[in-house]
């Protein structure tokens, strides 16, 4: 029997999702900093929270935030 009081499939979040379109990786460096990347190529985004170093990445890149993204 499941723990679960329903059934329901698991679905990222719309941040997760924007960093899966757009190929970005946050690591959290050993001094408790985070940086975002996209890989070669791409400038890096930095900051002293995940907020801030995705928001850094995509101002880098000029990416549109993931929760200003038009919906569809």
């Amino acid at each position: 029997m499941d723990d679960l009081l329903f059934n329901i499939p698991e679905c990222k979040s719309p941040r997760l999702l924007w960093m899966d379109r757009y190929g970005i990786t946050l690591t959290e460096t050993d001094a408790g900093d985070f940086i975002a990347s996209m890989g070669s190529g791409s400038r890096l985004g930095y900051g002293a929270t995940d907020e801030e170093a995705l928001g850094d990445v995509a101002w880098q890149n000029e990416l549109p935030h993931w929760n200003k993204e038009a919906k569809s």
